[in-house]
């Protein structure tokens, strides 16, 4: 049968799949994806359009900044919620000084308008990791 809410939810994880490969290929980092592909729920244009752009800030700022020689992406799905992990082993920063960078203020920004939660954390010389849950 037809779904189209679960074409919708693979369409979208596989632009994902092929931004993290294309851009983290280039670059020459190690990277593990482990996504859901049954995501319940509808994928409206708006989390969609703010998802997207999330996840290629964070991806944008991986290669820009943190030197990374990993990257772990999980998109996983609990409870009527989509857990999205980037997770770098790069060089991580001084959460203080950075915390009021434009594309920090950007990702939260657009966390906030699909109702959802971010957490950000860095260690120098360990990494970063950015958790973002939403609401399905």
């Amino acid at each position: 049968t037809i779904n189209p809410t679960h074409d919708e939810w693979v369409n979208f994880l596989t632009k994902c799949r092929r931004h993290a490969s294309d851009i983290l290929e280039a670059q020459g980092i190690e990277y593990s994806l482990e996504m859901d592909e049954n995501i319940p729920g509808q994928l409206e244009m708006e989390l969609r359009k703010n998802l997207w752009l999330i996840f290629k800030e964070i991806i944008t700022n991986i290669t820009k900044h943190a030197e990374a020689e990993y990257v772990l992406i999980r998109f996983k799905t609990q409870s009527n919620k989509l857990n999205i992990t980037i997770r770098d082993k790069g060089k991580g920063f001084d959460m203080k000084a950075v915390e009021s960078g434009n594309g920090i203020q950007n990702i939260k920004k657009r966390v906030e308008a699909i109702d959802g939660e971010v957490s950000l954390e860095s260690i120098v010389a360990e990494g970063t990791s950015w958790i973002i849950e939403v609401p399905l």
